[in-house]
């Protein structure tokens, strides 16, 4: 009867302890509005960003979950009786599910399989909430320090910046054409210098680039929020995804196979942006840090005459031709009209000629997709040829997407090379 009484007398102070924070706890520390914390406890440490956290939902399963990450460590104050592992856990389950939270895993010693520990689901308002407890300190019969952890579901905001130059960055520095900053931060250190380095593309894989290369250090100004690594890299990829560009290296967590950062390749009209993300200060919870490198690689440039056009065809030869397209399109961008208006000419002062128009892209995507990105090519050049006053009858056009590489796909010099479309004689 005793222990009864006891255990009921803990699990009364921990449902009336609300938004209870003593003399010890850290500065700017309190309990989380829906968990409180075990009688005789101080908050030592907290902390909250947008974040994804692996939730253990069973003794070898995990589940991860996005959303705001709220971290809190207590510690037994001095003279407090320390309570086991077990009276721990069943305080907070009796008081959750007392709440309407559902009890997804929950394990108090060492044997067995799985962690020691417990996690909670429940719904407060509109929002969906995990908690978390695990990190215990101590024996399982006298623990004296235990870690929790509360994630409120939510989708990620996008709030990266665009470009643009703030007063308080360094001198002579700005953010790169392609992409902005996190806001709260400002540059600290830019350069730029044409050189060739090293871009992460798999976690045991780098690709050397060669072009302009600007680097940039970002630091989070006094007293605004710092966000979660992977809030960075989120915000970067969804940016870059809205202009064209293609993820090739994401990885937001250290202790995960590769390092931590994340790699775009964005193409600008006829230039291909390489932008990396690495370096990052503070750890990946909460990050006051960041470098960012931007690889600017001019893309083929060509100039031909219809004369020359003429004599390479007119001995059996294909064509090649650097017509650029914009990013996943067949539009073709005006830098390139000179090559459509030379094409014009010479179709247009051999009015017996016939041609057949074929579109070759690199291996970047999957190979339907190429494959119908280079019919779409080859009969926009038709297309704007005939616009031109070119019978459509004289032009045939295919499309062989990744079929017929002239150059090594693996560089990037390779893969402009690729991009290419053919002139044959009918």
């Amino acid at each position: 009867m005793k222990r009864i009484l006891t255990f009921s007398l803990l699990l009364l102070a921990l449902l009336l302890t609300n938004f209870c924070f003593g003399q010890d706890d850290s500065e700017g520390c309190k309990d989380h509005p829906l968990v409180n914390r075990m009688p005789g406890f101080y908050l030592n440490a907290c902390e909250e960003s947008h974040d994804v956290f692996d939730i253990v939902t069973g003794a070898e399963k995990t589940e991860i979950v996005e959303g705001i990450v709220s971290h809190y460590r207590y510690y037994i104050k001095d003279g407090e009786k320390m309570p086991s592992v077990l009276q721990l856990l069943r305080n907070y389950e009796n008081a959750l599910v007392k709440n309407g939270a559902e009890k997804i895993y929950l394990k108090a010693r060492n044997a067995g399989e799985g962690p020691v520990g417990a996690t909670f689901r429940m719904k407060a308002g509109n929002a969906n909430y995990w908690v978390t407890f695990t990190y215990f300190n101590g024996s399982e019969t006298q623990c004296d320090g235990y870690h929790m952890t509360v994630v409120k579901l939510q989708d990620l905001p996008q709030v990266l910046q665009d470009p643009v130059k703030d007063p308080a960055d360094e001198e002579n520095c700005q953010d790169p054409v392609v992409v902005g900053r996190m806001p709260g931060f400002s540059i600290i250190a830019c350069e730029e210098a044409y050189n060739e380095v090293d871009i992460v593309v798999a976690p045991e894989k780098t690709e050397v680039v060669e072009g302009t290369v600007f680097n940039y250090r970002y630091i989070i100004k006094d007293s605004a929020p710092m966000p979660s690594v992977y809030q960075i890299l989120k915000n970067y990829e969804n940016y870059l995804k809205k202009k064209g560009a293609e993820t090739l290296y994401m990885k937001p967590k250290t202790e995960e196979e590769g390092p931590q950062g994340a790699t775009f390749r964005l193409r600008s009209g006829e230039d291909t942006y390489w932008v990396a993300l690495t370096y990052f200060n503070g750890h990946a919870n909460l990050c006051d840090g960041y470098h960012m490198t931007v690889v600017r690689t001019e893309g083929m440039k060509q100039e031909i005459s219809a004369n020359e056009m003429f004599e390479t065809i007119n001995a059996g030869n294909a064509l090649t031709l650097y017509i650029n397209f914009k990013t996943a399109s067949a539009a073709i961008l005006p830098e390139s009209q000179p090559i459509v208006d030379e094409l014009y000419t010479m179709l247009n002062e051999n009015p017996s000629l016939k041609i057949l128009i074929e579109g070759h892209t690199d291996n970047v995507g999957s190979a339907a997709s190429n494959k119908t990105l280079s019919e779409q090519r080859a009969a926009s050049v038709k297309s704007a040829l005939v616009q031109k006053g070119i019978a459509g009858d004289r032009i045939k056009t295919a499309g062989y997407g990744l079929e017929k590489p002239i150059a090594d796909n693996s560089t990037e010099e390779g893969r402009a090379k690729n991009r290419r479309v053919e002139i044959r004689k009918q």
